[in-house]
């Protein structure tokens, strides 16, 4: 797992075991249109502009974001926005959900 400041980067692997053990909150920083056709199971959505009304009361809670892949900066620029709100365990899954797809983990639609 790779730092970048005070947001982590997690690899695919990392973030499937943090949703199988059900210890995060997953924003999905795709646009919404993008979000129907595949999300991470349980991911909420997320205006990466409008980050703080999606997250989590609890500022210590793990909150993990991501967008389509590595070439995408919403998720990034999402999870930079948590830091200055205040949230103290801030992710990025920088291979996104064309990683998350790739490495054949379940998504949900709608």
């Amino acid at each position: 797992m790779a730092t970048n400041g005070p947001v982590r980067e997690l690899s695919v692997e990392a973030v499937a075991e943090l949703l199988r053990a059900g210890d995060a909150v997953f924003l999905d920083a795709n646009p919404a249109s993008r979000h129907k056709r595949g999300h991470l199971p349980g991911a909420v959505l997320v205006d990466p502009g409008a980050v703080g009304e999606a997250l989590p009361e609890d500022r210590t809670a793990p909150v993990v974001f991501y967008c389509r892949d590595r070439s995408c900066g919403a998720a990034p620029a999402a999870a930079r926005r948590a830091v200055k709100l205040g949230f103290t365990d801030v992710g990025v899954m920088p291979d996104g959900i064309q990683g998350w797809v790739a490495a054949g983990l379940p998504v949900e639609t709608g």
